[in-house]
């Protein structure tokens, strides 16, 4: 950016920021307003930096953890690196955020630790998650009262599948985390393993038919109607 056009851009900063402070409730003379608004600029300009630094650090770090899938060698890498489990599974949560909601990079950054957790619950859905990113609820504690409500009863319905069927739903949730955050290159092999489901679940289906006719024969009674 040339000076000119640097000088337009902290021009038009300067004159439309606006300060979301009530000043003038707290009796607050004109000389600190106008030393707060300057700092509040310095930590609004500040904090966007720090936004994008905190997403490429996420990005740079997923980037590895495909890389280094194959050799099954990320937790080392890491490891090596001093980096912690729980801060890389954060980080890790965080940019599926990022992914899920690109729009909102700004947001996602300004998010604790906490709240990310709260956001990436195995029983939080991605319908779940939005009402707290539209609403741009930050504080950790209302994300989860936010939250608690679904949370419960996705709990009890994943223990209800899980109760009266053979397979295990809690896998679908992972597994579309999973298509979400896939890359560009990952896509084809998604498709080919979802046809392979398919297919198997096609045999699954004739092969219980087949179980069923051979009980009704066997028995000549007819088993319980599905409801």
């Amino acid at each position: 950016m040339n000076k000119s056009l640097a000088k337009l851009k902290n021009k038009l900063e300067t004159e439309t920021y606006k300060s979301n402070f009530d000043f003038e409730s707290y009796e607050i003379d004109l000389e600190t307003k106008k030393f707060i608004i300057e700092k509040e600029k310095d930590l609004s300009k500040n904090f966007r930096k720090n936004s994008e630094t905190i997403y490429k650090i996420c990005k740079d770090l997923y980037d590895v953890s495909v890389k280094l899938k194959e050799t099954n060698s990320f937790m080392a890498w890491y490891e090596a690196n001093g980096l912690s489990k729980d801060l890389v599974s954060c980080l890790l949560k965080r940019y599926s955020l990022y992914l899920e909601f690109q729009d909102n990079k700004e947001f996602i950054s300004s998010l604790s630790e906490q709240a990310i957790k709260y956001l990436t619950n195995k029983n939080i859905t991605y319908d779940d998650r939005i009402q707290v990113i539209e609403n741009k609820i930050k504080n950790a504690e209302q994300i989860k009262e936010t939250l608690l409500p679904a949370e419960l009863h996705n709990k009890e319905e994943f223990s209800h599948k899980k109760e009266f069927n053979y397979f295990d739903f809690k896998k679908v949730e992972n597994i579309k985390k999973k298509i979400l955050n896939a890359e560009p290159k990952e896509i084809n092999k998604i498709k080919s393993d979802i046809k392979a489901m398919k297919k198997e679940m096609l045999e699954l289906e004739n092969l219980l038919q087949e179980k069923e006719d051979s009980l009704l024969n066997e028995n000549n009674i007819p088993l319980f109607i599905e409801k």
